[in-house]
């Protein structure tokens, strides 16, 4: 029989993994309770610095026996392995099941910190403080001084939001995703990473990656289709996403249930599914 948790699978298999994630997880990993696919993202991660050794032999035994194939369990390859291991299971065996999605008007993120640069570009306080000194002059400043001044700002607040407790809101809509995602490893090693809410209009493998980071949780616009937003929701865990939109809660009622007609299509264990909304910034 197939196991409901892939990471629970391979821990009663191999005892030693929780030695692997202590030593070569992210320290805020090892902070908190995950849930079983941050468990799995994170362990194929690291996966990747035993390379060679027994316990890496005998983990890819174990996925090769559990999907009885062979596959490569390396980092890149984590979100297309749980989604596979869960194409039929992601919400468990039990047919009824609320959702609970959470949103946000855009009025409710007024507040938040918007990325407008298309490249990242490590600050540091001596130069940023002459790039502020040039805008308040109004002297024009480069796309390289526009970037770093923005990674200073998020720095900044980071450090802000860190010591008071809240929350970090990032807006990336239309900017380079890999520039959002080098700006949250940054703040990663820097030791700046407080909970995070990061809003972006588009998913794509990179920000998949990102959900490592247990103190992250990504906002996504809901200007997408019912099958974008299926396979969104296929993909990462419903409580690690908060939509933002600027539709009524009527409409946007209106809008999961669509999707959620794509998904009992798709799935059988959807078919007596209900989503309820809940105004929440996680």
């Amino acid at each position: 029989m197939k196991p409901s948790n892939i990471y629970e699978y391979l821990l009663n298999e191999h005892p030693g993994i929780p030695s692997i994630l202590k030593i070569c997880a992210p320290e805020e990993y090892l902070s908190y309770n995950h849930s079983d696919y941050e468990n799995f993202a994170v362990l194929c991660k690291c996966m990747v610095m035993i390379s060679g050794q027994k316990l890496f032999a005998d983990i890819r035994s174990s996925i090769n026996k559990l999907y009885n194939q062979d596959v490569d369990i390396c980092g890149e390859s984590c979100d297309a392995l749980w989604k596979a291991f869960y194409k039929e299971t992601h919400f468990g065996r039990n047919t009824e099941k609320t959702l609970t999605v959470q949103y946000l008007e855009y009025s409710d993120i007024s507040s938040a910190i918007r990325l407008d640069t298309q490249s990242f570009v490590r600050p540091d306080k001596y130069h940023s403080d002459l790039i502020r000194k040039k805008i308040a002059l109004g002297i024009d400043i480069t796309a390289d001084e526009r970037a770093m001044i923005t990674v200073q700002n998020i720095r900044e607040q980071a450090q802000i939001c860190l010591e008071s407790s809240d929350i970090l809101t990032v807006d990336a809509t239309g900017c380079n995703t890999d520039v959002a995602v080098k700006i949250i490893q940054y703040l990663e090693t820097s030791h700046l990473f407080p909970k995070i809410l990061l809003i972006t209009s588009e998913v794509n493998d990179t920000m998949y990656e990102l959900l490592c980071y247990p103190n992250l949780h990504l906002g996504i616009n809901t200007q997408q289709t019912s099958h974008e937003l299926s396979e969104i929701a296929s993909r990462i865990p419903i409580g690690r996403i908060t939509f933002v939109t600027d539709k009524d809660k009527k409409a946007l009622d209106a809008e999961f249930n669509n999707a959620l007609s794509v998904w009992k299509k798709e799935n059988r264990a959807y078919s007596k599914c209900q989503i309820r909304l809940k105004k929440s910034i996680y």
